[in-house]
């Protein structure tokens, strides 16, 4: 759609049931809060579930 002109490339947009939702830019603090996030809950856990048993 960017290469058709609907949407400039560096537009963020994602396709929701249909229905096309423009999405905020991830910039440095949303990257660091969701990496952070991720690395605590991997901590806290890890060995807590069994992937076979989901």
């Amino acid at each position: 759609m960017a290469e058709l002109g609907i949407f400039h490339p560096e537009e963020r947009v994602e396709l929701i049931a249909g229905q096309i939702v423009k999405m905020s830019a991830k910039r440095t603090i949303h990257t660091t809060t969701v990496r952070r996030i991720a690395n605590v809950l991997r901590d806290k856990l890890q060995g807590q579930a069994d992937a076979h048993n989901c």
